[in-house]
Order: structure tokens, then sequence, then C-alpha cells
């Protein structure tokens, strides 16, 4: 467990990269620290080439959102600050491995905008989440207007953040906000899981999927087609290609190094 943070902590463990908002005094509340601590955990996972991120709270939270005690009324401050935390939020959506939210408890606010920007959500049955800015006179600053009308549609994503509502993990599950909620007691062991598996899979091919999805839509489809090609084509130079297709002629479990 690393000990060079004083906002997280972060832990690499077969290929995988844990790292674990540390505030639990403050229901792991977002403070411009934090976020500069995030990015050098995402950064520091890169350099030891993980294979999956798994980003989770500690204690029994995920985070109750922005520290409001750290925002000041000021407009270019609040401007600063919300373009950092985009930022930081985007190094997690562009991070070039999956990366999986462990949600328990609270995951409000800004703490649900950051797991929009992850690759799979999975929540424990007692978790709330919600975009509840509004109730404090405000809106999403970190990416929520953008992220959440794309996961969950227009509609239901209005009703969330123009009500600034709580939903249940069961809720959030139905409209697809989280890909699976779990019971508390099982909840640790299935988000290892998920890593577990992502963490086998071939690093080079979940990249360039992962970019095709995530960024295929925002240029005309015509451009999108080339992008995809290019990389798929271009999947052919790798040892995991190979590897991959001898495993299945083989009947055997592929060994994927990223190469």
């Amino acid at each position: 467990m690393s000990e060079k943070y004083d906002t997280i902590k972060t832990e690499t463990k077969d290929n995988i990269f844990y790292l674990t908002l540390a505030r639990e005094h403050r229901l792991n509340a977002i403070n411009p620290k934090m976020l500069t601590e995030i990015k050098s955990g995402l950064e520091e996972a890169e350099e030891k080439q993980a294979r999956c991120i798994v980003l989770k709270g500690s204690g029994e939270n995920f985070s109750a959102g922005a520290d409001v005690t750290a925002f000041s009324p000021d407009v270019q401050d609040l401007y600063k600050k919300s373009r950092k935390g985009k930022d930081v939020f985007s190094q997690i959506e562009s991070a070039p491995m999956p990366v999986v939210a462990g949600i328990q408890g609270n995951c409000l606010g800004g703490g649900l905008e950051m797991t929009l920007a992850c690759d799979f959500r999975i929540a424990a049955e007692n978790a709330k989440l919600g975009q509840t800015e509004t109730n404090l006179g405000i809106i999403p600053g970190w990416g929520g207007n953008l992220r959440l009308p794309k996961i969950v549609g227009l509609a239901k994503a209005k009703e969330i953040i123009m009500l600034g509502k709580k939903i249940s993990a069961e809720e959030a599950e139905e409209i697809a906000l989280v890909n699976e909620t779990v019971p508390l007691d099982e909840f640790e062991e299935k988000v290892n899981d998920l890593a577990k598996k992502l963490a086998q899979g071939p690093p080079i091919a979940l990249k360039y999927s992962k970019y095709c999805m995530n960024y295929g839509a925002q240029v005309p489809h015509e451009i999108g087609k080339e992008v995809e090609s290019g990389l798929f084509a271009s999947l052919a130079s790798t040892e995991d290609m190979i590897e991959g297709i001898e495993a299945f002629m083989e009947k055997r479990k592929p060994e994927f190094e990223g190469k």
C-alpha cells in the first residue's frame, strides 16, 4: 500500500491498480488536493503498466461529492476548479486500461461524476447514487451534464439532475447507470473478479476498443468507421492476436502479454 499520498491510497496486485479515495472522515469528499493526487495515481498506474484500475472509496462510502468547503464564491476560482475536475475525470475516461468503479454507500455529486468516467460500475445493494448539485443551487461541474445522458438517456438524466434525485442501487441497475448491483457481503469479491477478468484480457485490443466506443461517436460516422478499421487492422501485428488465435485452435485459455 502506497504511503506517498494524503487523500488517496494506492496498491498494485495481480496487475490490478487499486486507487482508493481516503478521506473517510469527510465521506471521501473530493477536494482540490484529492484531484491532484488522483491524477498522480493514474500516472502511477500507467508507469506500472497495470492492466486494470479499480476505483473505490474507503470506509462505507464511495464519495459524498465535492467538498463544498473548498469552493469560494469567486467566478474565476470556480471555473478553474471545474476545469481541473474535468481534466482529471477525462484522464480516467481515457486511461489505456479498463477502469472499474466499486460503489457502496453514498455516491453523490462529484462522486457520481467520477464513476461516470469509468468503464464499469459495480454497486453494492446499499449504494445511493445521485447528481444532487441543484439542491445547492448549482449544477454538476465535472462532466455530469455531458456523460449521464449518454449512459441513461436524456429524459432520465434530466430527472436525476434537475430534481437532484438520489436513486437506489436497484434503480441504478434498471436504468443501466451501473452494470450490476450485488449484496454487500459479495461486493468486494464481485469487483475483484471483474477486475481480474479484465486484467487477463488482451491489453492492446481492450485499449483500442475502449477508444472506439468512447470517442468514435464524437466524429462523423464515416471517419469513425475508418478509425475502427485502422485500429482493427493494426492488431494484426501484435503477438496477442497470434496467441488468441492459437489458443482458440488449441482449445486453451489464452495468455495475453500486451505485445
